[in-house]
């Protein structure tokens, strides 16, 4: 718009859907008006049979309804005629409208409308945007084609945004092919920095996670998933929220499958009952079909971008999990009972992982029908801690009243219940069965986690009392979790009682307890017991040298290797605190914290967040000093300058810091965390504390209201004019 690239006479706009390519054609069109251009807009939709050159009509609709009578002097009277046809508009200049069909009537009409152009953009520049390019007629495509291959000779700038898996080759090669006059907007993925800021404030760790997760950088499909009602379901895997496309959802999915024929539908309803990913085989044996009707119908859910090649090149997956569920809750209840009862027996016969089983039989099944209860409990045991809340769900399944229930599984069922928070439901089963050192220390952990701090110590020693000797493992944990009671949950960094362990329970010094332990098979635990020796005696060489060790073994544990128990790395944490390491701290804090969100680990989340935020706190302090007022700095005289880029910050900003006020103003400029950092030679961390600051000061929730309090000067008459550079900045996406 600036005539900086006059070359350029089309942009393509690309990326996949709900990225945010209409919201930057809106913008687009506001800045062309706020300059002074004249500015069309339309958008093709998703249903076939649509009008020939419907998009363009649309688009110019208000444009030539508005223009002079005199618009269409001049031009040929079978040109009148045939733009008065693809014009409502025009009516008035043709009393004998037609439409064109024969490609040399065609042809002329490109031409015709390349003039109509040039006559609308005479003394101002004219923006033609057509957003969706992919759903639009094909006579409208080949329009748009000619135009770019064969622009208009004044100032017309044509703007597409498009979705390259569902546009037409034919016109991606034509685009492809006008390089030079063409300028091409990729809409990568999203950073964190800027995609969490679209999320609501007091989000948990773990719902913020996971919704960042999902949403794979797509800020569109995270205010969808964001604006679902029951947010609990975020946390588990295979999220699918409850009414996709209902009131207050900011994109519709509803609309991606208005074309699909018949049978389609059904093959999209029978995917959406698929946990994972899946083959046709499969989707035929569900929706009742042969094979062969069913691989078209998955390559037309392909075509729309509904399901894409997962990374094996030979099963299919959805989109996103918006899209599964809205196929999913468009089938009747009745039929899904019997697809799924039709998909286990499938995978029963292909000797599928019980799991994958397990699902299905969930949905469909009375427990008593064959050997469902036994793969329902195998299934558990499979997933327990990686996927706790299934575990759970099928625990009840297997234990239904109806069903032959078997004690031996309720232990199962407790523990799977304190792992993901419902402590209370696991205490009641808890109460059902015989102790052992294992359900003793669950049950104790449900205490504690309650607030019963006596009673779960009592249980652990009890633990231990009954424990094997032998079974040094079992040990190490009863010994963490009951050094864990004697620390008050609020004083996230006190150091735990060692006069619990009487002589009587036979427990060793903690370091001699993890010599017994192997450093490959037993890393978890042995870590654990020598971070708890450093917490309790934190001083001298040894002290370092224990910490040390347990930090090599954290070091080589794998992710899924600690999902049973994340435990090890708190304590590490907190002898690192103990010991003033507070970045390799946090460092093990946060890769708990990920390990626990990540598997629905939902019973440690609290004592995390915590500790994390009481080391955010210590941070805030050693930055600002312990009043809260800013360390002094070394005297940097450009500090002491105005900024002739940027304007003075209005009063309602008064009560920040200077180091507050001076990331503010480079938030409004459009910088990321990353580059705040740099210019400023701090940490991200730190910015990222110093954000969260003034986001609490402030009552704000995203940087881009932050920004528009930020820019609130630069409209009043005392502050100077916003440059422009800052002005195109702040469209960028913040």
């Amino acid at each position: 718009m600036d005539g900086a690239e006059p070359d350029v006479r089309a942009v393509r706009i690309s990326g996949d859907p709900w990225s945010g390519k209409s919201e930057l054609l809106t913008a687009l069109a506001g800045h062309a008006k706020e300059r002074g251009w004249t500015v069309a807009c339309g958008a093709a939709g998703p249903l076939p049979g649509s009008l020939p050159f419907g998009v363009f009509s649309d688009a110019l609709e208000n444009l030539l309804t508005s223009r002079d009578p005199a618009l269409l002097d001049g031009f040929p009277k079978y040109h009148v005629s045939w733009l008065a046809g693809i014009c409502p508009a025009l009516a008035q200049y043709s009393p004998d409208a037609a439409v064109p069909t024969g490609p040399s009537e065609l042809r002329h009409l490109f031409h015709a409308v390349r003039a109509l152009l040039e006559r609308l953009s005479a003394g101002v520049p004219l923006l033609l945007v057509v957003d969706d390019l992919q759903w639009a007629d094909p006579a409208s495509v080949d329009l748009f084609t000619h135009l770019i291959r064969r622009p208009p000779d004044a100032p017309v700038l044509l703007v597409t945004a498009l979705r390259p898996r569902q546009t037409a080759g034919d016109l991606l090669a034509a685009l492809d092919e006008s390089v030079d006059g063409v300028a091409h907007v990729e809409l990568p993925a999203l950073a964190e920095d800027y995609l969490g800021t679209l999320l609501p404030a007091g989000l948990p760790a773990d719902r913020r996670r996971a919704l960042l997760d999902a949403a794979d950088g797509n800020p569109g499909l995270l205010r969808a998933l964001a604006a679902a009602e029951d947010q609990d379901t975020f946390a588990a895997p295979g999220y699918a929220p409850n009414r996709p496309g209902g009131p207050g959802m900011p994109v519709s999915p509803r609309r991606e499958f208005r074309t699909l024929s018949p049978f389609t539908w059904t093959v999209a309803h029978a995917a959406a009952l698929m946990r994972e990913s899946f083959d046709t085989g499969l989707l035929a044996a569900v929706a009742e079909d042969s094979e062969v009707p069913t691989r078209a119908a998955v390559d037309e859910l392909v075509a729309h971008d509904i399901l894409r090649v997962d990374g094996s090149k030979r099963t299919f997956r959805f989109r996103n999990a918006l899209l599964r569920d809205t196929a999913r809750q468009a089938a009747g209840a009745a039929w899904r009972l019997g697809a799924h009862a039709r998909a286990a027996e499938a995978l029963r016969e292909r000797d599928a992982p019980a799991p994958e089983i397990a699902y299905h039989l969930a949905h469909c099944v009375l427990v008593e029908e064959n050997d469902a209860a036994g793969i329902l409990v195998d299934a558990a045991r499979e997933v327990r801690w990686e996927r706790p809340a299934d575990a759970a769900t099928w625990l009840r399944r297997a234990l239904d009243p109806r069903g032959p229930a078997c004690a031996d599984h309720v232990p199962l069922l407790a523990i799977a219940l304190v792992v993901t928070g419902r402590t209370s439901d696991a205490r009641l089963l808890f109460d059902q069965v015989a102790h052992t050192p294992e359900t003793a220390l669950w049950a104790g952990r449900a205490l504690h986690l309650d607030g019963n701090r006596e009673a779960a110590g009592d249980l652990l020693r009890i633990g231990l009392r009954i424990a094997d000797p032998g079974d040094h493992r079992t040990r190490a944990r009863l010994v963490a979790e009951l050094l864990a009671t004697t620390v008050d949950g609020r004083h996230p960094t006190a150091v735990p009682d060692l006069s619990i362990l009487s002589s009587a329970q036979r427990v060793p010094g903690l370091g001699v307890l993890a010599e017994h332990l192997d450093p490959v098979t037993d890393a978890g635990p042995r870590a654990l017991l020598l971070a708890l020796a450093t917490l309790t005696e934190p001083t001298g060489r040894a002290a370092e040298d224990q910490l040390l060790k347990a930090r090599t073994l954290m070091a080589n544990v794998s992710d899924a290797d600690l999902a049973p128990d994340v435990t090890p790395l708190y304590w590490l944490a907190r002898a690192e605190h103990a010991l003033a390491h507070d970045d390799q701290a946090a460092r093990h804090l946060r890769r708990a914290l990920a390990i626990a969100t990540r598997f629905g680990h939902r019973y440690v989340l609290d004592g995390l967040t915590t500790l994390l935020e009481h080391f955010d706190e210590k941070q805030d302090q050693e930055t600002d000093g312990p009043s809260g007022d800013r360390i002094p700095e070394v005297p940097d005289p450009r500090r002491d300058e105005p900024d002739p880029d940027l304007p003075d910050l209005p009063s309602e900003l008064a009560q920040l810091s200077g180091r507050e006020r001076e990331i503010s103003r480079l938030v409004s400029d459009g910088r990321t965390n990353q580059q705040i950092a740099r210019t400023l030679g701090l940490s991200h961390k730190t910015v990222e504390t110093y954000l969260a600051r003034i986001f609490k000061k402030l009552a704000l929730c995203s940087r881009a209201q932050l920004a528009t309090i930020v820019g609130r000067s630069v409209s009043t008459p005392a502050g100077p004019p916003i440059p422009a550079r800052v002005a195109s900045e702040r469209l960028m996406p913040a």
